[in-house]
């Protein structure tokens, strides 16, 4: 049985890769994505309640998706993705 999640990526053609438990040198983009948001997030924000981090993290998650990306030629993942869906309805 598929979860919403699963749904959502095949209704999209995204397919969905599993790696196996705890082998973190076989995902480096999530790892590096996470020790990102440790950095430029975590690290420096503080917030009093879940709805405060909410917000944050809200802006954080915008900035961090627009902005462009050497390993992406210089694209944010935003401009890659839209690309992408834009590929998928001319097809």
């Amino acid at each position: 049985m598929k979860s919403p999640f699963e749904i959502e990526l095949n209704k999209l053609g995204i397919n969905h890769k599993l790696i196996p438990p705890r082998t973190p040198w076989h995902n480096g983009k999530v790892e590096r994505s996470h020790r990102n948001d440790q950095r430029y997030f975590y690290d420096w924000e503080t917030f009093k309640n879940i709805e405060e981090l909410n917000t944050k993290l809200k802006g954080h998650l915008e900035w961090s998706n627009n902005k462009t990306m050497r390993t992406l030629e210089y694209k944010s993942p935003m401009q890659l993705l839209s690309e992408k869906l834009e590929l998928k309805s001319i097809n």
